[in-house]
């Protein structure tokens, strides 16, 4: 059966359409309802979808796409809405639409990543990092995974939306902020970052909402805060669960307002500000133990976007390491350096519980311990007997062994053997592990490990 593209529409498809396809080798068949689709389908091989709302029976939407994704799951689901509601947008992707669109797409750009994800090998390879997304540069990957939260930003960049990004440490919560920053209209505006659990709580109001001189000791001149400074762009609020809840009754009357006072002030001040708020909290938790406001919880929780972890998209690895190990040969003015397949597939077998941070630390101390060679191997990565270490403790645990005892052998065995590799250079060590130096000593000192 000859590979088509199922263009699903209440118009017919342009003919420029027809003739770009077929210039690739590809076929088109349109489709004016769900059930013309699926009976369109038993003839010939679904190489991608279209889906081009609204079709004017909305309520057959979900239906057609649970329908098309069982039938056909390797074929890349594309869908263009006008006027789409955010809510009606993040159902779709949810429902398997791998790349959402608004108008602003044209038919040239869409016919190009319809080719592209056809041309890719098991559909994997998505052009989303095309010159016309240059944000999307340092979302490094294939995995569909990845490919959802790309679209899920191409959605939301456009819209005003709070957006709620959630994962575990280390999984790239900034670098998705700042891609929704860069992608939307505020992207000639500021973008600032404020880490909430990085700054003692006396300082964590005046850095938000600035203070006006004499306000209090060491107030010596007016200062602007982080929204104001941010104003007309983005704020990123990191670690947001650690925000004080007197400070987060403050934040509320800024989302909800659009206004702030600076401390020592009485005057009001308009901001415009696009909130980001990302977390590894379970913020549902923390509102049923009182440690954080529900209402500010459903202000910021206006979209969410989880992240998944790195063993979740370990075809991403690759990927990754060698994006990194350039960067860091450049960095470091050092000649390039390659990957074997050996090592690539150690990489992936690893669990990377520091995720993306713990990899790119991992691969910075890869490329300046191995001098001067050019490929690096399996050998490079110290991780492999702490591996093994896991798995003992796994089977330690089955089989009813101390739980405490057995994960404290294993966090001796790990931070023995990065030490080795790092030859006692604690500071090394700790940016392979992925953690800050003074925690890493303060975890020596108590499991009584010394530097090799």
């Amino acid at each position: 059966m000859q590979p088509r593209v199922l263009w699903i529409s209440a118009a017919q498809p342009p003919a420029k359409i027809y003739t770009a396809l077929r210039a690739a080798g590809i076929g088109l068949a349109w489709a004016r309802s769900g059930a013309e689709a699926l009976e369109l389908t038993a003839s010939f091989e679904v190489a991608a979808i279209f889906l081009n709302l609204p079709l004017g029976f909305a309520a057959e939407v979900d239906s057609i796409l649970r329908t098309i994704h069982d039938s056909w799951p390797a074929a890349p689901i594309f869908v263009r809405q006008l006027d789409a509601t955010i809510a009606d947008a993040v159902r779709i992707i949810k429902l398997g639409a791998e790349q959402y669109f608004g108008m602003e797409v044209d038919d040239s750009q869409m016919v190009r990543r319809l080719i592209s994800a056809i041309d890719s090998p098991a559909n994997e390879a998505i052009d989303c990092n095309d010159e016309t997304e240059p944000w999307a540069t340092n979302l490094t990957g294939r995995s569909l995974a990845l490919r959802k939260i790309i679209a899920s930003i191409r959605l939301l960049a456009p819209r005003r939306c709070n957006v709620l990004i959630t994962g575990e440490t280390g999984t790239g919560k900034e670098i998705v902020a700042r891609a929704l920053h860069a992608a939307s209209s505020r992207r000639d505006r500021p973008m600032l970052a404020l880490n909430c659990s990085a700054i003692p709580r006396d300082l964590l109001e005046s850095e938000l909402f600035g203070h006006t001189k004499g306000a209090f000791t060491g107030a010596v001149a007016n200062r602007s805060g982080f929204f104001e400074q941010a104003d007309g762009g983005t704020l990123l609020l990191d670690e947001i669960g650690d925000m004080p809840v007197d400070l987060q009754t403050k934040l509320l009357r800024v989302l909800q307002h659009r206004e702030l006072q600076r401390i020592g002030s009485t005057q009001m001040r308009k901001v415009d500000v696009r909130i980001i708020a990302a977390t590894n909290a379970d913020l549902e938790k923390l509102v049923s133990q009182g440690r954080f406001r529900e209402d500010l919880y459903y202000r910021l929780n206006g979209v969410r976007l989880h992240l998944p972890a790195l063993r979740e998209r370990a075809e991403d690895i690759p990927l990754l390491a060698r994006r990194f190990i350039g960067k860091i040969c450049l960095a470091e003015g050092l000649p390039p350096k390659e990957l074997d397949e050996e090592a690539a597939a150690h990489l992936c077998a690893y669990s990377w519980p520091g995720n993306v941070r713990q990899l790119e630390n991992c691969i910075e101390a890869a490329v300046i311990m191995s001098g001067g060679r050019r490929m690096l191997g399996k050998a490079d990565f110290s991780f492999q007997c702490a591996q093994a270490s896991a798995s003992e403790t796994h089977c330690a645990s089955e089989q009813g062994f101390d739980f405490a005892k057995t994960v404290t052998q294993f966090e001796r065995a790990l931070l023995e053997q990065t030490l080795r590799k790092a030859r006692g250079n604690k500071t090394l060590a700790a940016q392979m592990l992925g953690m800050k130096r003074t925690t890493l000593v303060s975890k020596l000192r108590s499991l009584e490990v010394t530097a090799a």
